[in-house]
């Protein structure tokens, strides 16, 4: 698999080298890091992409939003496996990353991200009936005036599980971060989640919000920690975390309109996960 991308998954302009080819290019930017990425993607400086960059195969990715750009990307696997993804977001640069997992057996994903001044991120996962599914998200906040959505979802059946950690760190001021997880677990089903938010000294005017709320049916579990550490007084940080059985007002409300049973769990579902959806392009035209 290592070696190059093929050509139509980059838009014109964006680039593609090996991670030994981008040692030599790159040098000032590699001088003082390590990275054991197979591959490093460069968007250039103010690029609009019109497309995004869609990757198809597991492998460890680097990325670099030089200042001013607009990029997307976006995972659709092809095949189980490790999806790594390592990116700085310079000044006024804005990135969206993509993950739309289904009917796979095992998915780990790891993400990291670096913004600089005024960078904007936002990272979306979907997953649906994957076996086992890891996911590690880090986004560093270094910049002023930086933000980052971090959104997930996933509804999962049978014996399938999902482990999902988040760190946020906020290390500059006016910088502003959320994170929004929703999931539903039914049968047997397993979801675990464990979100961070961390302000440190001298980050005054942070604002860090971070909410997980879990549906349950029958046997299945779902559990979750939320944790802030924050080291400076003037922020606004919060988190909330809720975990629950469908509503049986809901329930009974939609049986006394002559709704079927199947039926109104379905509607109770898509109306929980619709605020996930809602937020993640492509879905509808991608999963019809």
């Amino acid at each position: 698999m290592k070696g190059e991308l093929k050509a139509h998954q980059l838009p014109q302009k964006v680039e593609c080298f090996t991670i030994e080819e981008a040692k030599s290019i790159f040098f000032d930017f590699f001088e003082s890091r390590q990275s054991e990425a197979d591959y490093f993607i460069f968007f250039p400086k103010n690029f609009d992409a019109c497309e995004p960059v869609t990757i198809f195969q597991p492998g460890k990715y680097e990325i670099y939003c030089s200042s001013g750009v607009n990029a997307n990307i976006i995972f659709e696997p092809l095949e189980s496996g490790s999806y790594c993804l390592s990116a700085q977001v310079e000044e006024n640069a804005s990135l969206k990353r993509l993950f739309l997992g289904k009917q796979k057996d095992q998915i780990e994903l790891k993400s990291e991200y670096t913004l600089k001044k005024n960078a904007r991120l936002t990272h979306m996962s979907w997953i649906d009936s994957v076996s086992q599914t890891t996911e590690s998200i880090k986004a560093t906040i270094v910049g002023e005036g930086a933000e980052a959505d971090l959104i997930g979802g996933w509804h999962l059946m049978e014996r399938e599980a999902i482990r999902t950690t988040v760190l946020v760190e906020h290390r500059a001021a006016y910088a502003r971060s959320n994170q929004l997880f929703k999931g539903v677990v039914e049968e047997s089903a397993r979801s675990w989640f464990e979100g961070s938010i961390y302000v440190a000294k001298g980050a005054h005017k942070t604002e860090s919000f971070q909410k997980n709320n879990n549906v349950v049916f029958g046997r299945a579990q779902a559990k979750t920690a939320p944790g802030i550490q924050v080291y400076h007084d003037d922020v606004k940080a919060s988190h909330g975390a809720t975990i629950a059985k469908p509503s049986k007002e809901d329930l009974f409300y939609l049986l006394s309109r002559g709704v079927d049973e199947n039926r109104a769990k379905q509607i109770l579902i898509e109306s929980f996960l619709g605020e996930i959806r809602g937020k993640i392009p492509f879905f509808a035209k991608r999963s019809a």
